[in-house]
């Protein structure tokens, strides 16, 4: 009956999950929707790499001081060890706020020296998004330590649904009273809405007892947490890069218009990701307890995972690929190659979703650093089909390679699963 009454719990808690991303993902894509036809593609492309440039740029700034608390602060909030809590919240504080002041410092001197600007010069938006990556990152700490508390709802409703809403009321009101909108606008409007959720987070911790302002005597050597979050950080960037990397590359061997219409295709299929996040976010904990136990029970959780993960994708996958033309049709860009290329990278973020089983597995092992080769490895044959495929082939060049590499990262993932822990993720998926 206890079996039955937890089983009820995770369908229930990843059908809200998936509820709350879906619905995230759905007002992002109206977001986009916008943003496309109010900008020109070459605008609309130079938002989309400065958004990008701003998540990615949080990872690094944060030092994997994010995922590293899920394995540090559970026990703390278990002991009410809140002392512990605010020591690590601090240092991981001030670790972002220096290190965004150095990247805001190296990427303003580098746009000044090398594209000819002044400190107030006409630069590229990636300059004035480094603005937004500390807040995206203190964010997402404060997100995770809610999330160690065991308050998932509350750690990713206020970013996943608030900030889109207030991204799409600002932008609409501005349009609105002005009736325009500029990539600097819309990368301000970015700024005010995280702000906006950060001071929510914020008052939130300080409620909590996370934030205390306090003196602490006695202070924990950082080395205890950086040996953990450092080597948490690299996947994180690897994982993150694979899924913005070709924005990039088509910057380099395209054109800016080839940007957008490529960032159309993508921002529609990253539903798939999205849905593949909100699996994860209830999984992960129970992956971690259950190596600890046995692995008959570790098998058993895999296989529902993939099961209910299948569920969900497949039937979403099939439609995107069916209907990419009038799908990518509201976008108002009319460009044909568009909806060939969402065709091509649906396979692949398939694929995508698919092999967060296996990495989930691997990265709670202690096979951290083999997910790292690999994660490496499927990067660098990106790039390489990318710097191969987008000159002759343009946009469906660049989805061909993300679609090979996500196929390869599955493939060499499912290899390592089995051969560390006996099982394939499609293992008992019948049973």
């Amino acid at each position: 009956m206890e079996k039955k009454k937890q089983s009820g719990y995770f369908q229930r808690t990843i059908s809200v999950m998936v509820t709350i991303y879906v619905s995230s993902y759905l007002i992002t894509y109206t977001i986009n929707v916008i943003l496309a036809q109010l900008l020109s593609p070459e605008d609309y492309g130079n938002y989309k790499i400065a958004e990008n440039f701003f998540d990615l740029a949080s990872i690094p700034v944060l030092m994997g001081g994010a995922t590293a608390a899920l394995k540090f602060l559970p026990i703390a909030f278990k002991e009410s060890n809140l002392t512990l809590i605010w020591e690590y919240t601090r240092f991981y504080l001030i670790t972002i706020l220096t290190l965004s002041f150095l990247l805001a410092l190296i990427t303003f001197s580098i746009s000044i020296n090398f594209l000819d600007n002044t400190l107030f010069g006409n630069h590229h938006p990636i300059a004035y998004a480094t603005a937004i990556v500390p807040i995206m990152a203190i964010i997402v700490l404060i997100r995770s330590i809610l999330q160690s508390k065991g308050l998932i709802y509350t750690s990713f409703i206020p970013k996943a649904i608030s900030y889109p809403i207030l991204q799409l009321g600002f932008i609409l009101a501005l349009y609105a009273f002005v009736g325009k909108l500029t990539v600097s606008w819309a990368l301000m409007i970015a700024f005010t809405s995280l702000l906006i959720i950060l001071c929510y987070l914020l008052i939130k911790g300080k409620q909590l007892g996370i934030i205390r302002f306090k003196k602490i005597k006695n202070p924990t050597s950082p080395l205890i947490w950086l040996k953990v979050s450092i080597t948490m950080m690299l996947l994180s960037i690897l994982h993150s890069v694979l899924n913005q990397i070709d924005l990039y590359m088509i910057e380099i061997f395209g054109n800016e218009d080839a940007v957008g219409y490529f960032a159309t295709a993508q921002v529609t299929v990253m539903l798939l990701f999205s849905i593949q996040s909100a699996f994860m976010i209830v999984f992960n904990p129970l992956i971690t307890l259950l190596l600890k136990e046995d692995m008959h029970n570790a098998r058993k959780l895999n296989a529902k995972c993939f099961r209910l993960l299948l569920a969900f994708i497949l039937p979403i996958g099939g439609l995107l690929f069916l209907f990419s033309k009038p799908i990518l049709s509201i976008f108002g860009h009319n460009e044909p190659e568009a909806a060939t290329t969402l065709q091509i990278l649906v396979p692949g973020y398939l694929f995508s979703a698919m092999f967060a089983i296996p990495y989930s597995w691997l990265k709670y092992s202690g096979q951290e650093k083999n997910v790292t080769i690999i994660m490496f490895a499927c990067l660098t044959l990106n790039i390489i089909l990318n710097g191969l495929l987008i000159p002759n082939y343009g946009i469906q060049g660049a989805a061909i390679a993300t679609t090979a590499m996500f196929i390869s990262t599955f493939i060499a993932l499912c290899i390592m699963v089995k051969k560390h822990l006996g099982f394939y993720p499609w293992s008992r998926v019948g049973s």
